[in-house]
């Protein structure tokens, strides 16, 4: 069972750590469940819009530094199209892409 106020930091700390970005400008959240936070088998996705979309190196950056709480990551999972670039990663059990427009 998964510890949801747990979850909820490590969600908020993601999200800060996001946002500290130069180039983000919002940052929007949905999934099969974004609240309440944190049911196992559920997915987020959190949608991050920039004047310019980071380098991958800078959004590795921001991953390596929450790789405690992730269970594994990778960037570039997905290059432009509609889903914009993003990255995966599992929060706490939770299936989590970052997309950037």
């Amino acid at each position: 069972m998964m510890n949801s106020s747990l979850y909820v930091n490590q969600f908020h700390q993601l999200v800060e750590l996001l946002s500290l970005q130069n180039e983000v400008r919002a940052i929007g959240v949905s999934g099969l469940s974004p609240q309440p936070f944190g049911v196992s088998g559920s997915d987020l996705d959190i949608f991050v819009y920039c004047s310019r979309v980071p380098e991958q190196t800078r959004r590795a950056e921001v991953l390596e530094r929450m790789a405690s709480n992730l269970i594994g990551y990778k960037v570039g999972c997905l290059t432009g199209g509609h889903w914009g670039e993003a990255d995966f990663t599992y929060l706490s059990s939770v299936e989590t892409w970052i997309m950037y427009f």
